[in-house]
């Protein structure tokens, strides 16, 4: 979603900005599992996040990961032991499991969390004040003193 965003960016082309609404559709539910990965938003949301900070489901002394962090998502290598037992003979797009010990699906990551955090700035520009930025136009830089 990044490089479609920066695709929007450069060329004003709408279809890369149309894709990345479509991609944030994805990860807040508009998916197979009608799941949103991100904790704390949609009616059904990923909680169990595998961490080594947010780790309640298995010690209740530790916190659960915090509203807003994205999970890894769906992912048809089943890698981890916990995605072995449970998610075996899975179609692609039902590869996932909220469980804090699977690490392969459901997982939250910096790569992951970052690049929401940036594409989530990138949409909200859309909307603000209804004036897209279209063609890579920039806003004019406020002047500066000699």
């Amino acid at each position: 979603m990044v490089v479609m965003a920066t695709a929007f960016d450069v060329t004003g082309d709408e279809k890369y900005r149309d894709g990345v609404l479509q991609g944030m559709g994805y990860i807040f539910g508009r998916n197979a599992l009608n799941r949103s990965y991100v904790t704390g938003y949609g009616e059904v949301s990923s909680h169990d996040q595998h961490s080594r900070w947010y780790a309640h489901q298995l010690d209740s002394k530790l916190p659960p990961p915090p509203a807003g962090t994205l999970a890894g998502g769906p992912n048809s290598q089943i890698q981890d032991e916990v995605a072995k037992a449970k998610l075996d003979g899975c179609r692609p797009q039902f590869c996932y499991i909220d469980d804090t010990q699977s690490w392969s699906t459901n997982e939250l990551t910096i790569n992951w969390n970052s690049s929401l955090a940036w594409i989530s700035s990138f949409v909200a520009d859309q909307a603000r004040d209804g004036h897209p930025n279209h063609g890579g136009q920039l806003a004019a830089a406020p002047p500066t003193s000699p």
